[in-house]
């Protein structure tokens, strides 16, 4: 959740121009320059790759009800909660 809340907290503070500004990565598998807003679009959707994984791995040993992973969903029932706990 910490770093759920700093990711949100960094792009939030992105102007238009730094969002569209090329950034440079540099890993063990690649080095590349491109707009900052791809990187974040990557991890995005690298992060839902890996929730599937998640279920897949959970449906292979036998969990047959896994909790919902979809973002809105999450968002929603997220929300509902706290503010009946309110």
């Amino acid at each position: 959740m910490d770093n759920s809340k700093e990711l949100a907290l960094y792009v939030n503070s992105l102007t238009e121009s730094s969002i569209t500004k090329d950034c440079h990565v540099e890993t063990p598998w690649f080095n590349e320059t491109r707009p900052r807003f791809e990187y974040i679009l990557h991890v995005m959707n690298h992060s839902t790759y890996h929730r599937g994984q998640i279920i897949t791995i959970g449906r292979n040993v036998g969990l047959t009800d896994a909790p919902m992973t979809d973002f809105n969903i999450y968002n929603f029932f997220w929300k509902v909660r706290h503010m009946n706990a309110s």
